[in-house]
């Protein structure tokens, strides 16, 4: 996701979609899909068991796994001719590769994934493509690159109404004006993650976006001591 070492920053806490959130999941989600996916016919509805065991999985950090889960998934997709299973089957392979730092590998899978997306019209996986992309890209310090990828997905998650991927990007730019030290660009992206997500109600993302806003703050009272 330019070869520079570049922060595992507070606010790349993921939906994949997708700023990222690595947390613990509780083991019985899992432990329920595989009971799912014992008695699933070869179908649809098979590989979005598949492709939620690879998102569970890499959640984890079984990083292998959720490349096996997700391989068995675009196997089942391929069989059944099921293109939008294959959309999270390379996002959650790419998440895999991404969160070990395999970046080359993780780019390979999203730009796979987006042509799919893009086929079928499938706005929010193609959000999502260019999203990860940008992580990617920020992680390689590629700035220019991602940021132009978190625009292009701002802009398809405002069509959507995707509340949640316009809270990822706008916290994903001020990561990379951040990190650029364009401070005032870093607030006011931050500042409209936090407007959306008290519209939203979303707590969670609220804290963040203060989080950010203070570190912010923080660096530039620094600076000016």
């Amino acid at each position: 996701m330019m070869m520079k070492y570049c922060k595992f920053p507070s606010t790349f806490i993921l939906s994949i979609v997708f700023f990222i959130t690595v947390q613990a999941q509780p083991k019985n989600k899992i432990d329920s899909l595989l009971r799912v996916l014992k008695t699933a016919t070869e179908d649809s509805s098979k590989a979005n068991t598949l492709n939620s065991l690879g998102k569970e999985s890499y959640l984890t950090g079984n990083y292998d796994q959720a490349r096996k889960y997700s391989s068995d998934a675009l196997q089942l997709c391929e069989k059944t001719n099921y293109e939008k299973g294959k959309i999270p089957a390379y996002l959650n392979t790419g998440l895999a590769y991404f969160l070990q730092g395999n970046y080359p590998e993780a780019l390979k899978n999203y730009l796979t994934a987006l042509p799919i997306a893009k086929k079928i019209n499938d706005k929010r996986g193609i959000a999502n493509c260019y999203n990860n992309m940008g992580l990617v890209f920020t992680y390689q310090g590629n700035y220019a690159e991602a940021l132009k990828k978190h625009l292009t997905a701002l802009k398809i998650y405002r069509e959507i109404g995707e509340t949640k991927g316009l809270i990822n990007s706008y916290n994903n730019m001020g990561i990379i004006y951040e990190e650029q030290a364009h401070y005032p660009e870093a607030l006011r992206s931050y500042f409209a993650a936090l407007k959306i997500s008290e519209q939203a109600g979303d707590k969670k993302a609220t804290a963040d976006a203060y989080y950010n806003i203070g570190n912010v703050n923080s660096i530039q009272n620094n600076l000016h001591d």
